[in-house]
């Protein structure tokens, strides 16, 4: 099974294809956004993970914030500022068709 792995960092977005013998396949990246609006990291979450989405079958994510009750709170307003309940799960379900997969 391939894992669609996603970063959500104060500097940079990542995502990397993981095959199931733990290789990666594919990886992207992309500044995270500096307008630091809700609109500007789904516009650029889709941007990542689009080309990758397709070859996936689950998501794992990793933030540098906490992702509570499918909401990404970010810790750090340097970083995340604006960003307070981010619908991070909602959003990846939205743009990957992994309803099931987001938890």
């Amino acid at each position: 099974m391939t894992t669609l792995a996603i970063d959500i960092g104060g500097t940079k977005l990542a995502a990397a294809l993981i095959g199931a013998d733990g290789q990666i396949r594919d990886r992207r990246e992309l500044p995270t956004p500096a307008s630091q609006t809700p609109e500007a990291l789904r516009d650029a979450l889709s941007a990542l993970v689009s080309p990758l989405q397709a070859h996936a079958q689950r998501v794992a994510i990793a933030s540098t914030g906490i992702i509570r009750d499918g909401s990404l709170l970010a810790l750090n307003p340097h970083n995340l500022g604006g960003l307070l309940h981010f619908p991070l799960v909602k959003t990846l379900e939205q743009l990957t068709n992994f309803a099931d997969h987001c938890h």
